[in-house]
C-alpha cells in the first residue's frame, strides 16, 4: 500500500492525499475512513482539482523539484563540511528529508537538545520498535528553510553534536 499527500505541492493545510494498493486492503480502508468522518472536504477536493487541471501545474511541480533539490544539496554540503567526520549523511535521490548517521548516542536527548538550540530533527527511534536495536541517526528536512536558515541550523546542530556524540 502506498499513502501520498499533496500537503508539500498544493499546502499543508489542505489534508487530502491518495492510496493505491490490493483492492481488498482499499475496501477496508474506505470502511475505517467511512467510519471516520464519512468523507473529505467538499470544498477542499474541488481546490486540489482546480490545482492539478491548471495549465501552470506541472511548472509549479518543476520549479519545487529545483527548489526542494537545491535546498537538499545545500543541507548536504553544509553537513558534510560543519559536522565531525563520525557524521553520516545519506545522501538521497528524491523526498524532503536526509538521514545523519551518528555514533551511538541518546538522539532522543540529542533531539530535545536541538530544539532547545532552535533546531527541530526528528530523532531515529521514533521510526523502530522499542524491543529492536536502533542505529544512532537524525532525519532532517530542508524543504521549509532557505539557505541562511540551513546554514544557521547546521552550526547549531554541530554544536549539540560534538556535546553529545
Amino acid at each position: 500500500m502506498v499513502l501520498r499527500s499533496f500537503s508539500k505541492i498544493a499546502t499543508p493545510g489542505i489534508r487530502l492525499g491518495l492510496v493505491s494498493g490490493k483492492s481488498d486492503w482499499i475496501a477496508a480502508l474506505n470502511t475505517v475512513k467511512q467510519a471516520a468522518d464519512l468523507h473529505s472536504s467538499i470544498p477542499m477536493q474541488a481546490v486540489l482539482l482546480d490545482l492539478l487541471q491548471h495549465q501552470e501545474f506541472p511548472n509549479h511541480l518543476e520549479q519545487l523539484r529545483n527548489l526542494y533539490h537545491e535546498r537538499c544539496q545545500v543541507l548536504i554540503h553544509l553537513l558534510t563540511h560543519e559536522l565531525p567526520s563520525y557524521c553520516k549523511v545519506n545522501k538521497v535521490d528524491g523526498g524532503m528529508f536526509v538521514w545523519l548517521l551518528l555514533p551511538s548516542c541518546d538522539v532522543d536527548a540529542l533531539a530535545k537538545s536541538a530544539l532547545t538550540k532552535g533546531v527541530a530533527v526528528v530523532p531515529s527511534s521514533v521510526f523502530y520498535h522499542q524491543e529492536t536495536k536502533n542505529e544512532s541517526a537524525l532525519r532532517l528536512n530542508f524543504t521549509n528553510a532557505n539557505t541562511e536558515e540551513l546554514t544557521e541550523a547546521v552550526k547549531r546542530l554541530a554544536k549539540v553534536i560534538k556535546d553529545y556524540c
